[in-house]
This record gives structure tokens, sequence and C-alpha cells, in this order.
């Protein structure tokens, strides 16, 4: 495991706003974050008179974006942050536009379906209800999801708390601890459809597992604040646990879904 350049490409020295929080290693976390299940977006589909038009707004790199692809005629691809929009998936139905969530941007009365896949937490939410409501077709939905803390084996998972969760708490922002939470501190402006149970599996090696630890924004915030020491620690010892570094395991995350439409 390149431990030495993971841990330079960290500690880049800069204060951010949440424009410009996951610019500075969107290569790494467009090629590190978890994928979503298929039977998610099939399922987020047939809750859908029409499959014209999507938004799935934060988009990130693109994942969500391009498996709702699969059944919309066109996706509206947004985000806030520029350098993840530079390392977007590419598909012709996809469209990729530089925007903020709350921002007037689409005409009313445009989307079958609006989407957000981890980062409705980061919103102005009062702002962005109204845009929602505006944007959605009469019989749209309105969906969002999100994953927090995954499982791969007792053991594991055992050292991975307190080699890197345990450390790195003090450097979550609040917003990380909407999603935790399963959103339900958020007042959501419709009434919600009774969904079911996702999870998310991945099959990766040693290196993936870390590489998408380090594109935790605590870790990042930790790594400016103490240094380098802890993470290659951290790092020795998850690596011990898991064995040869090159042997794949399963990866779970439990999937949070909201879905709604009939605004009121």
């Amino acid at each position: 495991v390149e431990l030495v350049s993971l841990v330079a490409f960290l500690l880049v020295e800069r204060y951010m706003d949440t424009g410009q929080l996951f610019d500075h290693f969107a290569s790494r976390y467009a090629a590190s974050r978890p994928h979503y299940p298929t039977a998610l977006f099939d399922y987020l589909a047939g809750l859908t008179e029409t499959r014209e038009r999507a938004w799935d707004c934060a988009t990130g790199n693109g994942q969500a974006a391009l498996g709702l692809a699969r059944h919309f005629g066109q996706i509206e691809a947004t985000d806030i942050s520029a350098g993840q929009i530079e390392q977007a998936f590419e598909d012709e139905r996809l469209r990729f536009t530089v925007e903020a969530a709350e921002s007037r941007v689409f005409e009313a009365n445009t989307f079958d379906l609006v989407s957000v896949a981890q980062a409705l937490h980061w919103f102005d939410l009062d702002r962005f209800w109204p845009e929602v409501g505006r944007a959605l077709k009469p019989t749209g939905v309105f969906a969002c999801y999100c994953y927090s803390w995954h499982q791969v084996s007792s053991e594991i998972d055992a050292v991975t708390k307190t080699s890197i969760r345990d450390v790195i708490e003090p450097y979550w922002s609040a917003q990380n601890r909407l999603s935790w939470d399963r959103y339900d501190s958020i007042d959501f402006p419709f009434d919600r459809l009774e969904t079911p149970q996702f999870e998310m599996e991945n099959l990766w090696d040693l290196n993936q597992y870390l590489d998408y630890m380090s594109t935790w924004s605590a870790s990042d915030r930790c790594l400016k604040k103490l240094g380098d020491a802890w993470w290659l620690k951290a790092s020795k010892q998850i690596g011990d646990a898991w064995g040869d570094a090159k042997g794949k395991r399963m990866i779970k995350m439990p999937l949070t879904l909201i879905a709604g439409r009939a605004w009121t």
C-alpha cells in the first residue's frame, strides 16, 4: 500500500467552504467512493409516471447520475464543486453543470425525479425545498439517500473504529451527523412513501478500503491538524487484520432512502 503518497496528498493546507470541500481530492474521491445498488435506481424509476428527465443534485462525479441514466431520457447533473464535475463520468444522457443546489436554474415542472445522493445534509434546505417543488412535475418524485458506517468483519471493524473512527471523531462537521441519524431531524415538505431496505456492497482490496476512508472530510481535517503518524499506524494495524493486501473483502453499508411526492 502506497501510504506515503496518500498522506502527502491529504496534507495539502487549504481552508474550504462547502463548494471547495472536495475539490482538492476530486480524482481520489471519484476513484474511491462506493457504488450504489442497481436495484435502488430500478425502484426510483418505478415510482415515476414518466421517465423523460431527472435531476441528480450534488452529483459529485456522477455515480448516482450514471445509475439513473439507465432509466431516464436525460439527466441534469449539477454540483457546486467544479473539481468534482471535471472528474465526472461521461455518458450521452448526462449533462453536467456547476451549480449550487439552491440555485434557480431549471424551468418549472421539468423533472420526473429529483435525486440527492449522500449530499442533502450540506444544503440550505430553506432555499432548496422551494426549488425542488418548483422544478418537479406535479406527479414528480423527490428522493434522497445516504450511507454512513460500513461493516467488513468483526476484527477489521473493531480495528478501524479504534485506529481511525475514534481519532477523527472530533473533526466531523455537524452536517455529517445529520446523515448518521438517517435524516431523522429533517422536516420533509411532502408525504413520505414507504420504501424498501437497500444495502450497498462493494468488493474491495486493502488499498481501496483505505483510499475510501481517506476521502472522508474528517480524515482530511485530522491529518492537517495532527500530522500523518496516526494514519500510518492505523493503516498498518488494519493491514495486519486484513491479511493479503490484494485480497478482496465485501464491504457492506446500510442505505437510508427517503422518497415522497404530494408537496404540502
